[in-house]
């Protein structure tokens, strides 16, 4: 009995202890919040870093912002990596995806050792952050840790979607020529939004297909809420036109597995 009650304490312990390091579930959604905003980035930030002119204006904020973004995964990963240590409880299958992910990095730094690969370095810096947050949520039981994660990214994604479907539709519009989206000089690969590369057609439209799935799922939910669902299917309406707009087969072939699942395993 003493003994259990003295595990039961030192569990308590090294919650207050990881608590207070972090913060718990807050510092946690700011870690992920961090880890999303730093994805797009590239070693070409490294290099912008040479094009300031030393004056304080817009641009120079973005090029600073960007050259100290790219090195944020490498912080975070000691941060976080300690704080995972100090948990007793671990996950075999999460060892397995670390175990995956570090041989990934044996195999960009150690075998290939290809300087173009540092991209790929800091992706899967990136993926073991991402991979140990959730371990930690999990295991801290931090309870409304990924309804709170689903809401960040479901908002990432829509603000970034939003403005680039936007600036389609107004080339779309202003150009005759265009026949669909798909042929947009607005996300040509190398074009730039705040000195980071802007995604392609193809991103963005894999980017409505997850909100798609998000507001198909939620209009279930509103069944008794007319309006709510109306709403929805406007809204589904408008993602499921611009998908085809985009010609992305994979988006196209995302919506068709939705809608069979809908008639064949729902209805």
């Amino acid at each position: 009995m003493q003994l259990l009650i003295f595990e039961q304490k030192k569990l308590i312990f090294k919650k207050k202890k990881i608590d207070n390091i972090f913060n718990g579930e807050l510092a946690l959604l700011i870690f992920w919040v961090l880890v999303l905003t730093t994805l797009n980035l590239n070693s070409v930030a490294l290099n912008d870093i040479d094009t300031i002119n030393y004056k304080i204006n817009l641009e120079t904020f973005f090029i600073l912002i960007n050259y100290l973004g790219y090195f944020v995964p490498f912080f975070l990963f000691f941060i976080i990596a300690y704080n995972f240590y100090i948990i007793k409880k671990k996950n075999i299958f999460f060892f397995l995806y670390i175990l995956f992910l570090i041989w990934q990095l044996i195999v960009f730094t150690i075998i290939e050792q290809k300087i173009s690969n540092y991209d790929n370095f800091r992706l899967i810096f990136n993926l073991i952050i991402v991979a140990i947050i959730f371990n930690i949520a999990t295991t801290q039981k931090y309870i409304n840790f990924y309804r709170k994660s689903l809401i960040l990214i479901i908002s990432f994604i829509s603000i970034i979607s939003s403005y680039f479907v936007f600036k389609l539709f107004y080339e779309y519009f202003s150009e005759d020529t265009m026949l669909y989206l798909y042929s947009s000089s607005t996300l040509e690969a190398e074009t730039k939004t705040i000195h980071q590369a802007n995604p392609r057609v193809t991103g963005i439209s894999r980017m409505l297909l997850i909100l798609f799935y998000f507001i198909f799922f939620i209009k279930i939910q509103f069944k008794k809420n007319k309006l709510k669902q109306i709403i929805c299917i406007i809204l589904l309406f408008f993602f499921s036109f611009t998908i085809y707009g985009m010609q992305s087969r994979g988006s196209i072939l995302g919506l068709g597995i939705i809608i069979l699942i809908y008639l064949f395993l729902v209805k």
